[in-house]
């Protein structure tokens, strides 16, 4: 059996890590924009979400660990509030029409738009932490060990999330919810 691309280059852990901080990052400033609000935000959500699945899709598996990980400080819980309620005022109300039907407003309310919040807080603050070890002195080794479980922390909450989004934005410029 041949390999598909025998003349692609392959890329190092630190070369994958630095184009994943690259895109956390952009992740995180759009999250930080407050001029991105509604369809905007979405639109802006959608890409880099997808764009943050994929280029974590390309990091290497988790290092062998050696001694202690290293200590740092997460990023204050009252931070994830603040982000989830800024969120929940820029983000489309329509929301909870896709992420929850066939239930109605009447019956549940914001309860799709704060699950949007949420789940974007905590990719958010979970990309965040990953930053606050960097500069705590973390080595890419360490950084890597820290983001390594993305799959299971934030993975899945990403890829609900882009579905979301998708038939949101898609109902939103067919004009469905009003």
């Amino acid at each position: 059996m041949t390999d598909l691309c025998d003349d692609c280059a392959v890329d190092t852990a630190d070369e994958i890590l630095t184009a994943f901080a690259v895109v956390a990052r952009g992740f995180r400033q759009v999250i930080e924009d407050p001029a991105l609000e509604r369809v905007d935000l979405l639109r802006m959500l959608r890409v880099t979400m997808a764009d943050l699945y994929a280029t974590a899709l390309r990091m290497p598996g988790r290092p062998p660990r050696t001694g202690v990980p290293r200590q740092f400080s997460l990023l204050p819980s009252d931070l994830w509030v603040a982000i989830r309620d800024e969120l929940m005022r820029r983000l489309p109300h329509e929301m909870y029409w896709t992420a929850l039907l066939p239930l109605t407003y009447e019956t549940v309310a914001d309860v799709g738009t704060r699950q949007m919040a949420e789940d974007l807080s905590d990719i958010y603050i979970d990309l965040g932490n990953g930053f606050q070890l960097q500069m705590a002195g973390g080595t890419s080794a360490d950084v890597l060990d820290w983001w390594a479980d993305w799959d299971v922390s934030w993975g899945a909450t990403t890829v609900r999330c882009l579905a979301v989004l998708h038939e949101v934005i898609g109902d939103l410029a067919m004009g469905i919810y009003g």
